[in-house]
């Protein structure tokens, strides 16, 4: 969303921020949110944006956002943040409160037949669904324990996941699972976050151990140091370096391809940049 930012706290609510020029002088006045949608924090499960773009029909742009159900907790809800409706609610697999239990985390991404969203459950399992079709397309247990976090590239190549439990599981939403997933099995346990770069050569994994992973070979390349508890999020850029923001004297270069940021628990964030 152009000029948009969002925010989601435990407090079961989700605001849309309009972001204003700091020259504005409305800007010094208190900020209030655009827009407010109440959200099932329950989860602890993180929601997932989409911007579609028009069609050549001359649709409109959407924004979609993924999120989870207000109804049961393993289900999961689609709303248009451009219409102000939601697109779907309630997607699950029949008898999915016993089945996959609480839905833990989310991510869009797009392949040849169409929009697809990747979600994490209690149980370990991820599944794809079809956004269209309202059907899954994939699924398998990529953890033990729940799946904290997962992440795939916008074009569906490749994805990855971590958990409660000490593995980081990689896998392609395109290939059969049991031929092509992969377990990397780290020292300690608890992986809060996982991230790809969006040249799709480098994982970041957070948490107490935390590093820089080879995205084809699963390799170690880096350990993330500098914070005194475990990583908590990570965040890529998006490579923009030519670009500007802000005004004339305070303006800045968007940070360059291989740059990322790392929050810890310990109130920290770190900056790093890798080949």
């Amino acid at each position: 969303m152009a000029e948009k930012s969002q925010s989601h706290g435990r407090d079961d609510q989700l605001h849309v921020w309009s972001l204003s020029d700091p020259s504005d002088k409305a800007a010094s006045n208190p900020q209030k949110p655009e827009f407010t949608l109440l959200v099932n924090s329950l989860n602890f499960c993180g929601v997932s944006l989409w911007k579609q773009p028009a069609d050549r029909e001359g649709g409109a742009e959407q924004t979609l956002l993924a999120l989870p159900g207000l109804g049961e907790n393993a289900e999961i809800d689609i709303y248009n943040l451009s219409t102000k409706t939601y697109t779907y609610q309630g997607l699950s697999v029949p008898n999915a409160s016993n089945d996959t239990g609480l839905c833990m985390c989310l991510k869009f991404f797009e392949d040849p037949t169409g929009l697809c969203l990747a979600a994490g459950y209690e149980s370990g399992t991820l599944i794809i669904w079809d956004v269209e079709s309202k059907g899954p397309v994939w699924r398998y247990k990529v953890q033990e324990e729940p799946v904290l976090s997962l992440d795939v590239l916008l074009d569906g190549s490749i994805g990855f996941s971590g958990g409660a439990d000490t593995k980081i599981t990689q896998f392609y939403p395109k290939s059969d699972p049991e031929q092509t997933t992969r377990h990397l099995t780290v020292p300690t346990r608890g992986i809060a976050v996982v991230r790809i770069r969006p040249d799709g050569k480098i994982v970041a994994i957070g948490g107490w151990d935390s590093k820089i992973y080879n995205a084809k070979k699963f390799k170690p390349l880096a350990i993330l140091r500098g914070h005194r508890q475990g990583i908590s999020c990570l965040a890529f850029s998006e490579g923009r370096g030519s670009s500007q923001v802000g005004n004339e004297m305070n303006s800045e270069e968007v940070a360059p391809p291989n740059m990322f940021a790392a929050g810890s628990k310990d109130g920290t964030v770190t900056l790093w940049q890798i080949y």
